[in-house]
């Protein structure tokens, strides 16, 4: 299985900025699109929004990719919280972590974490190119696979 950690606040939409300027979510589409080709990806949640919303909420932020909702990763910095939920679901063989905060990640993720500008998320070109390359990686390996 292939899953997608994903931070809302500077992935899919900007961190920080003037209040009421923000739309949340506003990068969403953008995230949709990216996935349309892979049905097989999930969504894992590891923003701070898992702390204060239940599963049920964090699905239905996820609009049209809610049933591809994986859970969310367990209490506790974000690094740490990833590495427990991947040691519990034992199923995940490929993924990334969508953040624009590198530093909440230890060394052992480094090369799963795709860091986000917290201005402009997965909108900005480079990090797009960077989850299309996952994705069209892993498909090849899974291909080969089975």
């Amino acid at each position: 299985m292939r899953a997608i950690f994903l931070d809302f606040d500077g992935v899919l939409h900007p961190s920080g900025g003037d209040p009421g300027r923000v739309m949340p979510f506003e990068w969403f589409p953008i995230l949709a699109a990216l996935l349309q080709e892979w049905p097989d990806v999930r969504l894992v949640v590891h923003s701070s929004w898992r702390e204060v919303h239940s599963a049920d909420y964090l699905r239905e932020f996820l609009g049209p990719l809610g049933s591809r909702f994986l859970g969310a990763v367990p209490p506790g910095p974000r690094g740490r919280a990833v590495q427990d939920f991947l040691r519990l679901e034992v199923r995940i063989t490929s993924y990334i972590v969508l953040d624009d905060m590198p530093a909440e990640f230890p060394a052992g993720l480094e090369d799963s974490l795709i860091v986000c500008d917290p201005l402009s998320g997965i909108s900005g070109q480079a990090v797009r190119d960077q989850i299309r390359r996952w994705l069209e990686s892993t498909e090849s390996k899974r291909a080969s696979d089975g």
